[in-house]
Order: C-alpha cells, then structure tokens, then sequence
C-alpha cells in the first residue's frame, strides 16, 4: 500500500537538470513557459520544497540550489539560453553529487526526486563516464531516490532508443519518456512533472511514464 503523507509529509529536495545545449535554441521560450509555469503549480502545494536548478550544455551551470520552491525566480530568456554542446553525463554526475553532499549535513532527511531533460545524446561530457554515472545512480536509488528521464524531440524511430539509454543509465523504463520538441511537447512536459511531482510530495508516488501518456491523451 502506498502511503499518502498529507500535511505530515516529510520535505522534498528535487533536482531538475535541463539541457541548454544548442539545439534546444528552437524551442527556448517553449521551455521558459513550461518551466515557470510548473513550479508556479508547484509553490501552490502544501509541505516542504526545495529545489536546485542545474542547467548544462557543454559545461554545467547551477542557477540556484536548495531553494525553497515558494520563492524560486521564473526562467528568463537570460538565465536559459541554449549553446553549445550535450555533457549529460557531466551534468547528471555533478549534480547527483553536489546533492548528496548537502543532504549528509541536513539533519532531516529528505525525499529526493532528480528529473532530467535532454532533446539529445551525451556528446561532450569530460569528467564522468558512462559507467561512473550508473554506479552513482544505483547508489542513491538504494537510498530511495527517484530518478526521471524525459528526451524531448526525439522522433517515433529513435523512441526506443531513449528508453535504451535511460535504462542504460540504471533508469527504469516507468521513469522514462518522450516528448516533441514544440511547445505542446514542452506543456506536455510541464504537466506531467508538475502531476508527478505533487504526488511524490505528497507520499503517493506514481509511475512516470503513465503520468506522461494519461497527459499526452488529454
């Protein structure tokens, strides 16, 4: 049975890691939209949030960390501006490890839920390998992280493909998905992490790639 917490839920640290890299250009006020409209949802809820924003491309860049969701500033056309290459692996590995780093010195500790958001395959990444990533994936996965994969413009025959990667990468297929590179792809997006998220925070966690396929057929 799963648990549902109500006003006692304990607090959630999510870690959202979004692609800024080139070829995200196209669609960057789609992800600007998305993005604030999601956590605008999100500082309606009730409980404890906080929130670190890691952004990448070629390199990484942290646009706040730990913040509590209520007061996180909005994603503007200067703080997401797609270049540059894809250092996924990069990303996910610095970031993961930043994260657990703060969370050793908290002294309650939360629930974490990590998405990540990419329209592309790593290509630059410089400090973490493929298998340096698994490893720290499975880790925190025993300390009940959950982790979510979504790959945004990819088209029907490289669907698979995603689901291949992120299970490479020690993600479940129930914690990937895909979406269009367009602006109804990104509401699509925005929504169902936005749904997702608020019944993790809430202790009644569900499948992700339901939650983003009951949102695609409505």
């Amino acid at each position: 049975m799963v648990k549902k917490y109500g006003k006692n839920a304990p607090p959630t640290e999510v870690l959202v890691i979004l692609d800024k890299s080139g070829s995200m250009w196209p669609i960057q006020d789609d992800v600007i939209g998305s993005m604030n409209a999601f956590f605008s949802k999100q500082k309606k809820l009730a409980g404890k949030c906080r929130v670190t924003l890691l952004t990448f491309d070629s390199e990484g860049q942290t646009i706040y960390e730990s913040k509590d969701i209520r007061t996180v500033p909005e994603l503007t056309p200067e703080s997401y501006q797609p270049k540059g290459s894809t250092a996924l692996l990069d990303a996910i590995g610095n970031g993961m490890l930043e994260l657990e780093t703060r969370i050793r010195s908290m002294e309650t500790k939360p629930q974490v839920l990590v998405s990540i958001l990419t329209d592309g395959m790593e290509n630059a990444s410089k400090e973490f390998t493929l298998d340096q990533v698994n490893a720290l994936i499975d880790k925190v996965k025993k300390a009940d992280w959950e982790i979510v994969f979504l790959a945004a413009g990819i088209d029907a025959i490289a669907s698979a493909q995603v689901f291949r990667v992120g299970n490479t990468l020690g993600i479940p297929f129930s914690a990937c998905g895909t979406v269009c590179s367009s602006s109804a792809g990104m509401r699509i997006m925005g929504d169902a992490f936005s749904i997702h998220l608020a019944n993790f925070r809430s202790g009644s966690k569900s499948n992700f790639n339901e939650v983003l396929v009951s949102v695609k057929q409505h």
